[in-house]
């Protein structure tokens, strides 16, 4: 509530719980959503992963999973000096 994402670079989603989950979720789900469709880095963790909506028609470029991911540090890098991810459906 007290950023936007437009004014950064990349995200790291991590999830979280509050009080009002409902809103929290809701929220963070809009947050993500906004940085996905303006082609940012975004990393997640384990936890954070309930936040990216997965389907056939996304590619998830420039989504880096930390889940199974042993270099998952090097590759969200990597992402995030890429800068953007035109090619993202």
């Amino acid at each position: 509530m007290t950023s936007s994402p437009y004014l950064v670079d990349s995200l790291y989603v991590v999830g979280g719980s509050s009080k009002n989950q409902a809103k929290f979720n809701q929220e963070v789900t809009n947050y993500v959503q906004n940085a996905y469709t303006h082609y940012k880095p975004i990393g997640v963790a384990s936890t954070g992963q309930s936040f990216i909506q997965v389907s056939d028609t996304n590619n998830l470029a420039g989504v880096v999973f930390a889940a199974n991911n042993s270099d998952f540090g090097k590759d969200f890098v990597e992402a995030i000096a890429q800068q953007r991810f035109w090619n993202r459906t």
